[in-house]
C-alpha cells in the first residue's frame, strides 16, 4: 500500500513538473536554402549595381551576401555619387534626386544605410536635406511619409526634425474607418497597410500609433487567404505577401508561426514560397506566371527579414547595426558613365552596359575609337543635355570600369564619326512606323543584332530591346511627338 502511495505521489509530481514546463516553440520554415539561392541569382543578374538597383543592393546587404565594404557595394556607391549632382541639379531642389518623388531619395537612403554609407554626403549632395519640406515628402500620397520614416529612421538621420511628427500625423490621418490603409478608396490594401505598419513600428510608444497598428494587424489578418497568401488588385501575388512578412517581422510577429498569420492552408511564409521557381532561383508575381524581377526583389528582402528575425538580428530597415564604411576621397571626374545594364530579358545580352563617354578637350567633330577598335557613336541628345560632347557604346561585361575610365584606351581623330539616332533601327535617316516593325521583327527572331543596331532600337534606354520599345516608337510616330529626351541619359 505504501509502495502504491509512493508511486502515485511520484506520478503526481511528474505531472505537475510537466505542466509547469513551457510548451515547445513552434518551429518556422527554414527559408535559408531558398534565400541563399535567390541572393546568388540576384548578384549574378546585377553584376555591376548602380542607381536604380537599390532593392537588390538592400537585399544582398541585409542578407549578408557581400560584406558592406565589398567592391560590389563600392561600385553601387560610386555610381550613385557620380549621378547625384546631375540629378539634384535637374530637380531644382537641394539634395533631391527627383523634383516630385521623395521616394527616389528614400529608396537610395535605405540602400546606402544598408551598406554603411552616409546619405548626407553623396557626391557632395545631402540626400536628407529636402525632407525639411514636408510638401515635397507628401507629393506621392501616403507612400511619401511611409518611406520617409523608413529612410530617416534607418540610421537616425535628421534627429529632432519636425518631419517625423508630420509623417506620423499624416499616416494616422489617412487610416481608413475599418482599419488599415490604401492609396485611394475606402477598402484597405494589404501592400499599403503592411508598408504603413513597417514605418509605424518604431512609434508604437505613442498610444494613438499603438492603437492604429493593432487595428492594422487585425485588418491584415482578416484579409489573409486560406492558403496564407494575400490578394491585391484582384490577384494573389508575391509582392503583397512579401510586404506583410516584412511588416510582421518589424512588429516582432513571426509570420510563419503566429496564429494571426497562419491559416488552414499555411502561413504567410508558406504562401510566399509557393511563388518560388527553383530552376530560376527567382520568384513569380502570380503563381501561374513567369519569374518577375520586382517580385523577386521584394520576396528576397522579405525572406531576409524572416531570416534575420529567426536569428534574433535587427529588422530589415533597422540598419544602425551596419558598420560605417568610410567614403573614399572623391575620385577624378570619370570619363565614362553607365546609363543602364541589360538584364537579359530582351535582345541585349545580360550584363552588357550602355555607356556614355565624355573625353576632355574633344570636340563634337571628332571620331572616338576604343582600344578594341570600336568606333563609339556620337550622341547629339546627350551632348546637348550635358553641354559636353558625348559618345555612346554598348560594352560587353568583361570591359571593366577602370578600362572605360582610362583615357589611354581611347583614340581621337579629327573627323566626324558615326552618330547615334535613337529609333532609326534601319539607318535610313527616317524614324517612322517601319522602324517599330523592324524592332518587333528583330525581337521575334533568333539572331541578336549588332551592338550599333541594338543601341538605336533601345528607344527607352532601359537595357532591353523588347515590345516596350516598339510601343514607344509607334506612339511617338502616331501622335507626332518627340521621343523622350531622357532616353539617352538614364533619367
Amino acid at each position: 500500500m505504501k509502495t502504491n502511495k509512493r508511486f502515485l505521489a511520484l506520478c503526481l509530481a511528474l505531472l505537475l513538473v510537466c505542466a509547469a514546463l513551457p510548451a515547445p516553440a513552434v518551429q518556422g520554415a527554414d527559408v535559408q536554402p531558398v534565400l541563399s539561392a535567390a541572393l546568388a541569382q540576384q548578384a549574378a543578374a546585377v553584376p555591376s549595381p548602380g542607381y536604380g538597383d537599390e532593392w537588390t543592393v538592400l537585399g544582398l546587404a541585409r542578407g549578408g551576401y557581400f560584406a558592406v565594404d565589398s567592391d560590389y557595394f563600392a561600385r553601387y556607391y560610386a555610381d550613385v555619387a557620380s549621378k547625384a549632382p546631375e540629378l539634384t541639379a535637374a530637380s531644382g531642389r537641394d539634395g533631391a534626386l527627383n523634383a516630385y518623388k521623395s521616394t527616389d531619395n528614400s529608396r537610395v537612403i535605405l540602400a546606402l544605410s544598408a551598406i554603411g554609407r552616409d546619405a548626407t554626403q553623396v557626391g557632395g549632395c545631402d540626400l536628407t536635406a529636402p525632407y525639411a519640406d514636408f510638401a515635397w515628402v507628401r507629393n506621392q500620397g501616403i507612400n511619401g511619409p511611409v518611406f520617409a520614416l523608413l529612410a530617416l529612421d534607418s540610421r537616425n538621420y535628421l534627429s529632432g526634425s519636425a518631419v517625423r511628427r508630420q509623417c506620423v500625423d499624416a499616416i494616422l490621418a489617412a487610416e481608413l474607418s475599418g482599419g488599415g490603409w490604401a492609396m485611394s478608396g475606402a477598402a484597405a490594401d494589404p501592400d499599403v497597410t503592411a508598408m504603413v505598419l513597417q514605418a509605424l513600428a518604431a512609434y508604437r510608444g505613442e498610444a494613438a500609433v499603438a492603437a492604429a497598428v493593432s487595428r492594422g494587424i487585425d485588418t491584415l489578418s482578416a484579409m489573409q487567404s486560406s492558403d496564407g497568401g494575400f490578394t491585391s488588385w484582384g490577384s494573389a501575388n508575391a509582392e503583397s505577401v512579401a510586404q506583410v512578412i516584412v511588416a510582421c517581422t518589424a512588429l516582432g510577429i513571426d509570420p510563419d508561426t503566429d496564429s494571426r498569420f497562419v491559416k488552414d492552408g499555411g502561413s504567410a511564409v508558406d504562401a510566399l514560397l509557393t511563388f518560388y521557381d527553383a530552376g530560376a532561383a527567382a520568384f513569380r508575381h502570380k503563381a501561374s506566371g513567369g519569374t518577375d524581377s520586382l517580385a523577386t526583389e521584394q520576396a528576397v528582402y522579405a525572406l531576409v527579414a524572416v531570416s534575420r528575425f529567426q536569428r534574433g538580428q535587427s529588422g530589415l530597415y533597422q540598419e544602425t547595426d551596419t558598420p560605417t564604411v568610410e567614403t573614399p576621397a572623391e575620385p577624378d571626374e570619370p570619363v565614362a558613365r553607365v546609363l543602364c545594364t541589360a538584364d537579359g530579358s530582351g535582345l541585349i545580352p545580360a550584363g552588357y552596359r550602355t555607356v556614355a563617354v565624355c573625353l576632355p578637350d574633344v570636340t563634337a567633330d571628332s571620331t572616338v575609337t576604343f582600344s578594341d577598335g570600336t568606333q563609339l557613336l556620337y550622341s547629339p541628345v546627350l551632348s546637348e543635355r550635358s553641354d559636353t560632347p558625348t559618345w555612346v557604346w554598348l560594352f560587353a561585361p568583361d570591359v571593366t570600369d577602370d578600362a572605360l575610365n582610362d583615357t589611354a584606351n581611347y583614340t581621337v581623330t579629327d573627323e566626324k564619326g558615326p552618330v547615334l539616332t535613337v529609333g532609326d533601327g534601319n539607318a535610313d535617316g527616317v524614324i517612322n512606323v517601319q522602324d517599330a516593325i523592324n524592332i518587333r521583327t528583330a525581337c521575334a527572331g533568333s539572331a541578336v543584332p549588332a551592338a550599333e543596331r541594338l543601341l538605336t532600337m533601345d528607344v527607352n534606354l532601359d537595357g532591353r530591346v523588347d515590345a516596350r520599345d516598339v510601343r514607344a516608337l509607334a506612339d511617338g510616330f502616331v501622335h507626332n511627338t518627340a521621343l523622350p529626351t531622357a532616353q539617352e541619359d538614364g533619367q
